[in-house]
């Protein structure tokens, strides 16, 4: 299983990564920043966890290893993530994540983020189309149903936000939000 995030800024890498470190290190391992980036290899798991400050290093780093390995997926991945945490272009995420999708079209998490990115960009039409396919792909996947089922909302379509909301209080009966937004969703229709 790979290994969970251990601070916010952090990245975790897949199973590609032992590639990737060797190279990495075999190229600049006599920089004190990468060697502060590199924590280290989780042999068993195959991830990487990449140290770093959100807007010092990673996005350089993730583009080295994009460029020394294109078909690295995770690196892809991470670098689509941290232009859409960050306020940056959305466009340019939805290019990394539409990358990954080309690599691994099977990626619900890549169809996600697409879908997150093309909303922010104002393409609803299509933000909602990517979030179905997340959806479809990772049902019990309680975030991906929220956000579908706002972009149902912000599309006009009361009937699937709906229908998204009562998944998303199936699988997690507790949910205010997901409650408010569900009475909310059918006083409009």
């Amino acid at each position: 299983m790979p290994q969970k995030p251990a601070r916010p800024h952090d990245v975790v890498a897949g199973p590609e990564v032992g590639g990737l470190t060797r190279a990495l290190l075999g190229r600049r391992a006599e920089t004190a920043q990468l060697r502060g980036l590199i924590d280290g290899a989780d042999t068993a798991g195959g991830s990487l966890v990449l140290r770093g400050d959100p807007g010092i290093g990673k996005s350089a780093l993730l583009r080295e290893a994009i460029d020394a390995h294109p078909g690295f997926v995770d690196a892809h991945m991470e670098l689509g993530r941290a232009l859409l945490e960050s306020g940056g272009d959305p466009a340019a995420a939805v290019q990394q994540f539409r990358l990954v999708l080309n690599l691994d079209p099977e990626r619900a998490d890549a169809h996600y983020y697409t879908g997150l990115a093309l909303r922010k960009k104002g393409d609803l039409a299509h933000a909602f189309e990517e979030l179905k396919a997340a959806a479809t792909m990772a049902p019990c996947r309680v975030e991906m149903l929220r956000a579908l089922a706002a972009a149902a909302m912000d599309a006009g379509n009361r009937a699937e936000a709906v229908l998204q909301l009562r998944r998303v209080l199936a699988w997690d009966p507790g949910d205010h939000n997901a409650s408010s937004a569900l009475e909310r969703a059918v006083r409009l229709r």
